[in-house]
């Protein structure tokens, strides 16, 4: 019985260890999982009272593995589902999580995309019964005291960008859910596949974006995370979903220049596989598969301090 207590503390360790046992704790704290789905982009964030938030699927069903190492086995609902934009690399991976786990409610917007990905998703949706929220800048939801609010799109960028009405493909990125998730005194922003245009929006704003962690937009691309917009956000953090040796290029030297001036830590899926951070609301922890935790509070850089009082 002894060798068997002990057995079990070494493996409950190595749970935490690997980073896999902090969606298990519904302890009143904000756990987000950047996962590392290859070229694509998938977070889960579990609010303070259970809630399970998964922002984007991915490129492929590798998400359900990650879901059902991060939940408990008895845990087969998925409170809300975000769709930032329908492009495949992250939206495949969604069309899985519906046939595993109860998806009680998903959020996205108006914004169409041709093809039999787009489509089967929609079938998906009407086949399981799933409520749909088209949700808007301005929109909030509140979970157990954490507070996750829709920066952008708004309605007339939503239209503008529809393909059906003459835009390109490739802009849909610039229509992707930007969603700031608040808890206490720490604070999260999820770019989706934000350009700089849509940075520069968010700077006429005059929208509070300086905040802890930065979900990179775009997968790092070098038309996203400009240094102007990055000043303003001044990231302890910043969180880059990337492929390994992805024929994009991401991501993009300047990207990462940038982000070195303004002294924010760089987080790669690419290098150091799914990132995870927990926060309090007073204390921040992130810390990596590959990579030892780090306290935010411990690693101010007099750069950002600088910044932050001009």
């Amino acid at each position: 019985m002894a060798c068997i207590m002990l057995a079990t503390v070494f493996f409950l360790s190595g749970l935490t260890d690997s980073g896999y046992s902090a969606s298990l704790k519904k302890d009143g704290k904000v756990h987000v999982l950047f996962f590392d789905v290859g070229q694509g982009d998938s977070e889960l964030l579990i609010m303070p009272d259970g809630t399970d938030v998964l922002i984007d699927g991915g490129p492929d069903r590798r998400i359900t593995e990650l879901l059902g190492r991060s939940l408990p086995p008895s845990d087969r609902t998925i409170e809300v589902i975000i769709l930032t934009h329908p492009h495949a690399d992250h939206l495949v991976g969604l069309l899985e999580v519906i046939k595993h786990y109860k998806v009680l409610k998903i959020f996205m917007t108006r914004v169409e995309n041709r093809g039999y990905v787009y489509n089967e998703w929609l079938r998906q949706i009407e086949e399981f019964n799933i409520p749909v929220v088209y949700v808007k800048a301005g929109d909030e939801f509140v979970y157990g005291g954490a507070v996750l609010k829709v920066l952008s799109p708004d309605e007339s960028l939503e239209r503008s960008f529809k393909p059906a009405s003459g835009g390109a493909d490739s802009d849909i990125n610039d229509t992707s859910i930007i969603l700031k998730l608040v808890f206490g005194e720490k604070s999260f922003l999820f770019m989706g596949d934000a350009g700089t245009e849509i940075e520069k929006h968010l700077l006429e704003t005059k929208e509070d974006i300086d905040v802890d962690i930065l979900k990179a937009g775009h997968h790092g691309s070098k038309y996203s995370s400009s240094y102007e917009f990055l000043k303003k956000v001044l990231p302890s953090h910043t969180v880059i979903s990337s492929g390994a040796g992805n024929s994009y290029g991401h991501p993009g030297y300047k990207t990462l220049r940038a982000l070195g001036l303004v002294g924010s830590r760089v987080w790669r899926t690419d290098m150091v596989g799914t990132v995870f951070a927990v926060s309090d609301g007073k204390t921040l922890e992130v810390w990596a598969e590959n990579e030892p935790r780090s306290s935010c509070g411990k690693k101010l850089f007099m750069l950002r301090f600088i910044l932050r009082c001009k």
